[in-house]
């Protein structure tokens, strides 16, 4: 077992996983590996498409009233909400980079949504982090709440109420009706905004507790043993 008090590594001011880097290789890598498994990504989308294409917000918000109520909305992006509260992992709604076009919409439609009233952040790859789509919910919701791995504060501007979280800290969002704490949980992976700064974030998997129910929400990782240590 390892000493969680002891990670994620800092070192010249880079974030790294008790395993080691696991991204040592390069970008042009990266790119051939994406164009290699999009076909499999897009076959794999459509069959799923038929999981989701059911969902309807008005069944969603009557069934949170009583119950907590999770939709996967498509890729990471997942919506939870119970008794009027109402937490988005990852929004993304529109697509990831202008050169490539978003496959299939979000399930529900995001214009349907509910005011948000806490967006969580795993990391910041542009598949999970996405600056359109906060700046929609922020539009649409009143005191809307950020929730993000250590620096990624930067990555928006001041008027958003941000909090950020290295591994094993909790914050309780919600002290009553319903009572909501979330925790900040270790993961495998790694952290790159752009073509440059990579590491210089940290990334998460987090742990959300809705009254004495709990929900695990892993961001990307690596099989290691931290989900030991989260159990």
């Amino acid at each position: 077992m390892y000493d969680k008090k002891s990670f994620p590594i800092f070192k010249n001011n880079r974030f790294g996983n008790p395993i080691g880097d696991i991204q040592n290789y390069n970008n042009r890598l990266i790119v051939w590996n994406y164009i290699k498994t999009f076909h499999s990504a897009i076959k794999w989308a459509l069959e799923e498409f038929s999981l989701f294409e059911s969902t309807k917000i008005s069944t969603f918000l009557k069934n949170q009233k009583k119950d907590i109520t999770i939709i996967p909305m498509g890729h990471a992006s997942v919506l939870i909400g119970y008794r009027n509260k109402f937490i988005i992992f990852d929004p993304i709604f529109f697509s990831p980079f202008w050169f490539v076009k978003r496959y299939i919409s979000p399930i529900p439609n995001y214009k349907t949504l509910p005011p948000i009233d806490h967006v969580i952040i795993s990391h910041n790859h542009p598949d999970h982090f996405n600056k359109k789509s906060i700046k929609y919910l922020k539009k649409k919701s009143k005191g809307i709440s950020l929730h993000l791995p250590l620096g990624m504060s930067s990555c928006l501007d001041n008027s958003y109420k941000k909090n950020e979280y290295s591994w094993w800290e909790e914050k309780i969002i919600s002290k009553s009706n319903p009572f909501i704490k979330l925790t900040s949980l270790p993961a495998i992976h790694w952290s790159q905004g752009g073509l440059s700064g990579k590491n210089k974030s940290l990334w998460c998997s987090w742990m959300l507790q809705i009254e004495n129910k709990k929900i695990y929400f892993a961001g990307d990782t690596a099989y290691w043993q931290h989900f030991k240590e989260i159990k």
